[in-house]
């Protein structure tokens, strides 16, 4: 059996690259990982480019902060 990989990713405003972000993970040969987005109180659309791509790949999940914390802070 092959380990897990979890990758985290911070946001915050992020929408201008979070779709390039998420194929790069998308695009890596290694089939075992999982993408933990998460989102400290975006006000643009990165929640919404976020929830597309959990709708299409179930390894891909987003945790969403209702206001900015700080990336230090974020948590679950």
């Amino acid at each position: 059996m092959k380990a897990l990989v979890s990758i985290i990713t911070p946001l915050y405003n992020s929408e201008a690259f979070i779709t390039l972000t998420i194929n790069s993970v998308l695009n890596q040969t290694y089939p075992h990982w999982e993408l933990w987005l998460i989102d400290d109180g975006s006000t643009d659309d990165t929640i919404k480019i976020a929830e597309s791509f959990t709708r299409k790949h179930p390894n891909v999940y987003l945790l969403k902060n209702k206001t900015n914390v700080g990336a230090a802070k974020a948590v679950k």
